[in-house]
This record gives structure tokens, sequence and C-alpha cells, in this order.
């Protein structure tokens, strides 16, 4: 046999092998592009429904976060002053499909003058806040064009702080600047931060602790609305679902223990927030001997 004729052969072989690959490659179906759409006053980007796909990718200025939604609401990681670039794939957990490419990317702008308060909002404790100025004496809250003149820079929408300007399980909007004083000029006002602020839930009450056959029990009573709870034993932490509860995984010897309960937020079925948090309970002190 010669040289040419067993190249011929391997050449086949080689051909054999590689189309199968090539068909099942070119038999993969590539998800569309989502269109996306970023609403600056709300800071939710979204974007059409795509066939096939079960899950979205976010991306933040390189950083990708996961959704099963055709929204993201980018409050939480878009907080601080900067310019955000957002774009979105679809992806699919079916091998047959290939994800589809990222969107154009929409441009979030937050840059702010060091001189204008910066107003952000964290999700974790319920404080709404802004930067200290320096030569502030105080500050000129605005709620939905209500005007709040006040000396602090925080306020928990958790504790129902503020409840008095809000509009609960609805969007509400913030801004804040400076007023005039002897020696300063008053600053410029914020960005006008519009933010979702859902019903709020009371913070658990009458909590107790008994010991019963070896066990730590903790009781309180039930929050009607809440569908689970966070536990705080000292440092640690326990999320539950009932208000009776074995805690004694946190209780480690002797000594005395601080313990807490909030009520945790209930979303509805969309993802959005149906009830905030709650507040922390009091303080309860169990002493172990």
């Amino acid at each position: 046999m010669t040289s040419k004729r067993i190249k011929n052969i391997v050449f086949v072989l080689i051909l054999m092998a590689v189309i199968p690959f090539l068909f099942a490659c070119s038999s993969k179906t590539e998800l569309a592009i989502p269109k996306t759409n970023l609403n600056k006053d709300s800071e939710i980007v979204s974007w059409n429904n795509i066939s096939g796909a079960d899950y979205y990718v976010v991306d933040i200025n390189g950083k990708e976060y996961q959704t099963t939604l055709n929204y993201f609401e980018l409050d939480t990681y878009c907080e601080n002053s900067g310019i955000y670039n957002i774009k979105v794939k679809a992806c699919s957990q079916d091998t047959a499909k290939i994800n589809s490419k990222f969107s154009a990317s929409q441009v979030l702008d937050k840059k702010e003058d060091s001189s204008i308060p910066r107003i952000s909002f964290d999700t974790a404790s319920g404080n709404l806040y802004w930067t200290e100025i320096s030569g502030a004496t105080f500050y000129k809250l605005t709620i939905n064009n209500v005007d709040l003149i006040t000396d602090k820079t925080s306020f928990n929408l958790y504790a129902g702080e503020l409840d008095e300007y809000l509009i609960r399980d609805s969007y509400n909007k913030f801004s804040v600047s400076c007023p005039a004083t002897s020696d300063y000029y008053a600053s410029g006002t914020s960005r006008e931060m519009k933010l979702y602020v859902a019903k709020l839930q009371q913070a658990p009450t009458n909590l107790s602790v008994e010991l019963s056959e070896g066990q730590h029990i903790l009781k309180f009573d039930n929050v009607f609305t809440a569908s689970s709870y966070t536990i705080f034993v000292n440092d640690k932490s326990l999320e539950v679902s009932t208000n009776i509860v074995d805690i004694s995984m946190l209780i480690n010897g002797s000594g005395q223990y601080k313990i807490a309960v909030k009520a945790n937020q209930v979303n509805d079925g969309s993802g959005k927030t149906s009830y905030m948090p709650s507040a922390n309970s009091e303080i309860y002190i169990y002493n172990v001997n």
C-alpha cells in the first residue's frame, strides 16, 4: 500500500470522526440576546423574556449575578458614587442550547460632587443614610416632595422611622441637601433615589427561654405576616420558620446570653418585597449556670 493511499485512508477516518461533532455543534441553538431597558429613577434594569432561557446573568462592571426574573434591582449593587456598566445575557441548562451573547451595555451614572450628600439604602439593616458633609449643621431630607430638617444622617425604615412621610407598599422618592449656614453656602441636592418601601412588620415580642430535658427552648409571640425569623444569640444567629425553637446549638456553656429576634423580609411570588424585615425585638437576657 502506497504512502499516498495510507494518507488518504487516515484523512477519511479523521473526517468520519469530525463530521458528527460538526453536525452536533451546528445543531445547537443560540439563545437570543436580551433587549434591555434601564430605568434610572428606580434603578431597575429590565429585559424581554427569551424563549428557552432558564435564567439570566446580569453583569455590573464585571461582576455577575444570576436571576430567573426579567428585571434586576440595582440599588443594592450600585450604592456608591460612580459609573456602572450593566449588561445581560440569557442562559440555559439545556446542553442543546448555547447561552446568548451579552446585550449592549446600559450606563448608570451615579457620579456625584463630593460637596453634595450621597444618599443610599442598606437592605440588610434598613438604614436610609447619606454621607456627612463638612461644615453642615443640618440636612434637608426631601421625601415625596415633603421636606424634613434634621441633624441626623440616617433613619431606620425597618424600625418605623419616617413612617409619617412614607407611602408604604409603593415607590418613594428621597433626596438630601445641606441648607446654608452663616459660614457655608447651601449644597447642591443629591440624586433623587426612588425606593420601593414595603409594608412594615412588627418586631417579635414576649421572648422567654425554658430549660426542658436539657434543651434550651426559646418562645416568642408569632408575627402573623412573617414566614421566617432570625434569632440572634450574642454573636451567633439562626434562621427558623417557627416561634418555638430549640436554641441549644447557640448556647455554649454557662454565662449570660443576649437574645433578640427579628421577622425576616417576605417576598411575593415574583420576587417583589411584600413586607420589610422587622426591627430586632427587645433584648432578652438569659443566664445559664
